[in-house]
């Protein structure tokens, strides 16, 4: 700054000089007495020349000197230079009609780089006036080619182009290059009244617009700027003129709209820190772009906002005023979809940048809404996630972005399902190089009593993983409110009793994922109409993939069952694999096991069976069961026994159900069958002798020999033949008894029947009457 006031200095008083001597002195003294001037300013390196003197001009054929000290070296050439002069306002105004300059040249080259700080002393009203533009002895100036050179042992830059200047209006165009590059090309305008306007233009595209308007106001400058900034050439200059590359979406057009109001003041003196450090800047901004990346794209997008700012010893403190939003219309992402989505500031958020020291930015505390028109996807019914609120802590350039998210109210709708409503809450934070989100997050609802505890990872990769925990969720109760979200549980169940919990794993990178789920139900009562259970325990560990590949492995403990018979369990150990997209994949494998029933037991031998397409065969063994047990489920008043069964039945398992074929159950040891029948089947009997002699040979039956032949079909059809051998020795004197019994019976209707207490048939009556 220093140097290039001094340099005009020494210009003015170098025409000034020239005219007077070139009127009232020979020109071959002025030819001698110019160079010893420049020479005793501390110039060196002096070339003039000039032609014979005109009575209204002057023509300058060349003029260079150079001046060089421990800092740098100076070097200017003026090349065919015209002056017009006219006597009398020389004189009396110090002023000239016109200068043109057919080529001027300035170079300077800096040896090292300069530590101490420029200094100012100086009032700008004395330098700036709107009735005469400033530092102009001359009406007009022309320079068709000026060149500037300047260069330290680091940068080097060049601009040429052209100046013109008068009294009403400053214009230049130039071209600006940095390393022998080209940089950017400028036209600067400024009129008498102090409007300016500049444009800055990239391979032959406008980047920036500004114009404005100077105006002195008692002890301070009002300088009102409007900026037009070209975001998309912006960009593209930054990444190829300084390798700076910023990760945003490509747009289509992109303008950055705005304006400032700077006030400056009148007296400026210390250092350019300490002098810049009194202007106030108050600034409004707009953004207008349409917006179009491979996943993302928005007709139009705004960005409003209203900030000020101040220099303080050094540091810039911006403050972005409340109300400050951004707008996108018409926004697409993939199947998502809304017609309008707005960032607003909800209070005034602090900014600090120092410029001394290079430090990173610091930013204060904000609070932000996101809010709009409800989005849609395209694989929802209704999707309602807005508004999303934000709070930002404190922080700086290097920490990256600390916060907490809320959405108080989440509606999920899949294709004929309402789920419940959720609220989310929770920090995140956002990565020092702000392409990775890490956070946490509570899901509640009012619906159901549960909480889920939620952690997350997400980076610009499109790689990242979800965790989430439910801690306990007591199941007593919730059945109604259960079916009304899962519409597909059956009308008869009810999870009468129990604590569910469960957590799960979601990993996932730009075109694979898995997800892992680990459930357990603990101390369960299920009931299922009139079948109910107790004690339920069940660990189920799931796991499925991008590929479609499942797998459920886990363990199933009843300690109290009863479909009409009561059942208890060793535990039940199963795993289900196979691929979602090929159902013939699908297999369930049952470990072996050991079911407990009428006082008996029943192996199941290890089994592997397609459920959704089964065709197996497997054989199970009964053993010991107990011959009283059976008899009292048909709680027929008169009818005991005793004795075991054991036995093996073939189970097929079909798509059209399960069929056993010759089943066999038999007796391993002698027992006892006693029957002393109601007085309305003794009435029957006394006109049936068959019927007469069958019951009383089972008034004490000690059989040796009992037989039962189980054919049983998917309808729940049984036929059942039955051998009785045996005697009984208060009949006929122990005469031999050998009976075969043929029973048809549906088994199905018949469990339906033995889980109503209530609800006794009289089949055995019928049969014997048979």
């Amino acid at each position: 700054m220093k140097t290039l006031m001094y340099l005009c200095l020494c210009l003015l008083l170098l025409i000034l000089a020239l005219v007077t001597s070139s009127l009232f002195f020979l020109p071959q003294i002025t030819r001698y007495a110019l160079p010893l001037w420049l020479e005793k300013q501390g110039f060196e390196k002096i070339h003039f020349e000039m032609s014979p003197v005109a009575m209204d001009r002057i023509h300058l054929n060349q003029l260079c000197f150079s001046q060089t000290d421990v800092t740098q070296t100076l070097h200017i050439c003026l090349d065919n230079s015209l002056l017009s002069f006219n006597l009398k306002p020389l004189l009396q105004q110090q002023s000239l009609p016109s200068l043109h300059i057919e080529h001027a040249s300035i170079q300077i080259e800096q040896h090292v780089l300069s530590e101490q700080e420029t200094q100012f002393d100086l009032w700008l009203s004395e330098f700036i006036n709107t009735e005469r533009l400033p530092l102009l002895p001359l009406e007009h100036l022309e320079i068709e080619k000026l060149t500037f050179e300047w260069q330290n042992p680091n940068q080097h830059y060049e601009i040429e182009g052209r100046l013109s200047l008068n009294d009403e209006r400053w214009y230049s165009n130039l071209h600006v290059r940095q390393q022998g590059q080209s940089l950017i090309d400028a036209e600067i305008k400024v009129t008498q009244s102090l409007e300016t306007y500049l444009l800055l233009n990239y391979e032959d595209r406008p980047l920036y617009e500004m114009s404005g308007h100077l105006a002195h106001q008692e002890d301070h400058w009002l300088l009102n700027l409007g900026h037009i900034l070209h975001a998309d050439v912006a960009i593209n200059w930054l990444q190829t003129q300084h390798e700076i590359t910023i990760d945003l979406p490509e747009f289509k057009q992109a303008q950055l709209i705005g304006s400032t109001h700077i006030l400056l003041p009148d007296y400026w003196q210390g250092s350019l820190i300490e002098s810049l450090s009194q202007i106030q800047i108050d600034a409004s901004l707009g953004v207008h772009l349409d917006l179009s990346t491979p996943h993302l794209q928005s007709q139009t997008a705004q960005l409003m906002l209203n900030a000020t700012a101040r220099l303080e010893s050094g540091q810039l403190k911006a403050q972005l005023i409340e109300g400050a939003s951004i707008h996108l219309n018409e926004l697409t992402f993939g199947d998502f979809y809304t017609p309008s989505l707005y960032l607003q500031l909800l209070s005034n958020l602090e900014l600090e940048f120092d410029l001394l020291h290079g430090e990173p930015w610091r930013y204060g505390p904000s609070r932000w809404i996101m809010n709009g028109q409800q989005p849609q996807l395209k694989a929802l019914d209704d999707l309602q996630a807005l508004p999303l609120l934000l709070s930002l802590e404190a922080g700086n350039a290097n920490t990256g972005v600390k916060g907490r998210a809320s959405i108080p109210s989440l509606r999920i709708s899949p294709p004929g399902r309402t789920l419940p409503i959720l609220s989310i809450e929770g920090p995140f934070q956002l990565n020092k190089t702000r392409d990775s989100i890490t956070g946490r997050a509570s899901v509640k609802t009012q619906d159901l009593p549960l909480q889920l505890d939620a952690n997350y990872q997400y980076n610009t990769q499109g790689a990242g993983f979800l965790n989430w925990t439910l801690a306990r969720y007591a199941l007593q109760g919730q059945t109604p409110v259960l079916k009304r979200f899962l519409p597909e549980l059956p009308a008869k169940l009810d999870l009468a009793q129990g604590n569910l919990t469960h957590n799960a794993s979601l990993r996932f990178s730009a075109n694979r994922w898995s997800l892992q789920a680990n459930t357990e139900l603990t101390s369960g009562v299920v009931n299922y109409g009139e079948i109910y259970a107790q004690n339920v325990d069940w660990k189920s560990q799931f796991s499925l993939d991008s590929t479609g590949q499942f797998q459920d492995q886990g363990n199933l403990l009843l300690e109290y069952a009863n479909i009409g018979l009561p059942i208890t369990s060793s535990g039940i150990h199963y795993q289900y694999r196979g691929n979602t997209s090929n159902t013939n994949t699908h297999q369930l494998r049952l470990e072996s096991q050991k079911l407990f029933l009428l006082g008996g037991e029943i192996y199941l031998p290890a089994i592997q069976v397609n459920p959704l397409n089964p065709n197996s065969i497997f054989l199970v063994s009964i053993r010991d069961i107990q011959l009283s047990s059976i008899l009292e489920l048909y709680a027929q008043q008169g009818l005991y026994g005793e004795g075991t069964i054991d036995g093996q039945l073939p189970i097929q398992i079909t798509p059209l159900g399960i069929s056993i074929t010759r089943g066999n159950l038999g007796s391993v040891i002698p027992g006892v069958i006693r029957y002393t029948p109601s007085h309305g089947v003794g009435a029957a009997a006394s006109s049936n002798i068959g019927l007469r002699l069958a019951l009383d040979a089972l008034t004490d039956l000690r059989y040796t020999l009992l037989d039962l032949e189980v054919n049983y079909q998917p309808s729940g059809d049984a036929h059942l033949i039955a051998r009785l051998q045996g005697n009984n020795p208060n009949w006929q004197q122990g005469r031999p008894i050998d009976l075969t019994l043929s029973v048809e019976e549906n088994i199905l209707d018949l469990l339906t029947a033995l889980q109503i207490s209530n609800r006794i048939t009289d089949s055995l009556d019928r049969r014997f009457r048979r």
